[in-house]
């Protein structure tokens, strides 16, 4: 008969480092695939959008220059933002 050749062997010695490995690597599979997921379904222009000031003005004077509004609605109101009519 062969005692002690079952699983527990090598005792924790081997079996945690083991153990860290393959925790560490599943935790980079699971990053990968949600970066990957992530990449497909993110925004685009999302990015861009970070970082801009909250002012209205400026909001509206953007919207202008990206030709989302047009001249007569860009001075309609701004005029509004400015007098407040």
């Amino acid at each position: 008969m062969m005692w002690g050749w079952g699983y527990g062997h090598f005792g924790w010695e081997a079996w945690l480092p083991m153990m860290i490995f393959m925790f560490a690597f599943l935790a980079v599979i699971v990053f990968t695939v949600l970066m990957i997921a992530r990449s497909f379904t993110s925004r685009p222009g999302f990015h861009d959008q970070v970082g801009h000031s909250s002012d209205p003005k400026q909001i509206l004077a953007e919207r202008f220059a990206r030709g989302e509004i047009e001249v007569d609605e860009y001075l309609k109101r701004k005029g509004v933002l400015e007098n407040g009519k």
